[in-house]
């Protein structure tokens, strides 16, 4: 019973593949008759081709593209449009050929429009561990909700088809588990595929709202850094700050000095109380200035030792599927 079933599943994977090959030879032959400026050819091709379904995502991006081409260059820019904006919502950075006609380049910028107000396709699957159970969600955006159902293989079990965005499968394994995840289009096509290795896939959150007893395992960080307000950068700014107003107080008893020469100079028009109070005004000034340019010397002289003298660097801890990562990421 077991050999019999192992040789339906290996049957049945290289029927997939089979098929997969055929529709990308459907492709080749489309691609060949575009070179062959026979577009009605090329768009019943590639039609057929994604009728069929089972075409990976490179595979699936190439069908819109002969297809927009094709009707593009049929004339039917509404098809064209269609097909066009697939393509760049599944590849947002595709481009036409160099010296692509206007006839399918009109309909390929007006396309480009409709797709950037759409965004680009981000669908992924999620996965997590619940006890005995896998959970499998579909997470992301589908501007075009492209996406109807998934594939999903936990270890080497068969796999599963499922008409839903949430799947959930039991597993006997305690253990690591390797979870196959394709998201599928109405036609079969893959859109996206992800294997998950171990218990807790690292690469994917769990379900919002879904118990995850033995989910992502949480980021660990050790640091032993100290209080923000005692840290060199802190004693940076003041060393900045005080020097700006050690400055600011030196050009004032500058032209305080100023002043008094030219008050000096005509002291027959003024009396000495006003060359006092000028006087009196640049020793304060004078006074401000040492003030900030002392401040301003402690706190460099405080940055450059805490900076020598704090402890070492912030060490995280991620998890991976096959072990922990370690990464170290220096003092700012």
């Amino acid at each position: 019973m077991v050999r019999r079933l192992a040789t339906l599943i290996v049957a049945a994977a290289l029927a997939h593949a089979g098929a997969a090959r055929a529709d990308a030879l459907l492709l080749d032959q489309a691609q060949q008759a575009i070179d062959d400026v026979d577009y009605a050819t090329a768009r019943k091709l590639a039609t057929k081709a994604l009728a069929e379904g089972a075409l990976a995502r490179q595979d699936l991006e190439r069908a819109h593209r002969l297809l927009g081409e094709s009707a593009a260059a049929l004339g039917d820019d509404a098809a064209a449009r269609e097909h066009f904006t697939r393509w760049l919502v599944l590849a947002p950075d595709a481009a036409l050929a160099p010296g692509a006609s206007p006839k399918i380049a009109g309909p390929f910028g007006r396309a480009r429009t409709a797709a950037t107000q759409l965004g680009a396709f981000t669908a992924d699957a999620a996965v997590a561990r619940e006890r005995d159970r896998v959970v499998v969600t579909i997470v992301g955006k589908d501007p075009l909700a492209m996406v109807t159902g998934m594939r999903v293989r936990v270890g080497d079990g068969t796999e599963v088809s499922v008409n839903d965005r949430r799947a959930v499968l039991p597993t006997a394994d305690a253990a690591a588990v390797t979870v196959t995840v394709a998201l599928i289009d109405p036609a079969g096509d893959e859109l996206v595929r992800r294997e998950f290795v171990g218990t807790t896939p690292a690469v994917a959150p769990p379900p919002d709202g879904a118990p995850a007893d033995e989910a992502v395992t949480p980021r660990r960080r050790a640091s032993h850094r100290w209080p923000t307000l005692v840290r060199w950068p802190t004693w940076a700014g003041v060393a900045l700050v005080g020097a700006g107003v050690g400055g600011y107080f030196a050009w004032q008893v500058g032209q305080t000095e100023d002043e008094l020469a030219a008050l000096n100079a005509a002291s027959d028009q003024h009396s000495f109380d006003e060359a006092l109070a000028l006087r009196d005004r640049g020793q304060r000034q004078a006074l401000y200035a040492n003030v900030g340019f002392g401040v301003a010397g402690a706190a460099a002289i405080a940055a450059v030792l805490t900076l020598v003298l704090e402890p070492g660097a912030a060490v995280e801890v991620n998890p991976a599927p096959s072990g922990a990562t370690v990464g170290t990421s220096v003092r700012f």
